[in-house]
């Protein structure tokens, strides 16, 4: 599958739509909770409890008359994204380990010059990966 910015906004909108419509509903105000989890003793970075983590980047370049690396671009255009799930669990407080499920795609299309004329090249590149990570939290 080629990354597209169509490719990611449907994903982009169908995470929202499940985070939006997942939230627990309430009528009081948003000061009234926060006092209340720090009454009720709300320590988010005790030993034994668990966290999730979603992060996403989509970064898109335009070449023109340029260089990059080792080539002279022509005309060009770069696309990446990621998109990154994780999940861990604090053994200790204040420090956690967590595991974290990556896909990425990256596409690069250029024009460059030969010594007659021009040449197209291009490269599509896809990562799927599992990343072990430790964490230490300090509350502020």
């Amino acid at each position: 599958m080629k990354p597209t910015l169509t490719n990611f906004l449907f994903i982009v909108f169908v995470t929202s739509f499940s985070v939006i419509y997942g939230q627990e509903s309430s009528t009081k105000d948003a000061k009234s909770l926060m006092s209340t989890y720090y009454n009720d003793n709300f320590n988010p970075f005790q030993k034994s409890n668990w966290f999730v983590a979603f992060s996403m980047s989509l970064n898109n370049e335009k070449f023109e008359n340029s260089e990059y690396r080792f080539e002279k671009i022509t005309e060009g255009n770069k696309e990446n994204y990621e998109l990154d799930l994780r999940a861990g669990y604090y053994f200790n407080d204040y420090f956690a380990g967590s595991l974290g499920f990556i896909i990425g795609g990256d596409s690069f299309e250029r024009r460059v010059p030969k010594l007659i004329g021009f040449t197209d090249r291009s490269s599509t590149t896809q990562t799927v990966g599992i990343s072990p990570a430790l964490r230490s939290s300090i509350p502020v």
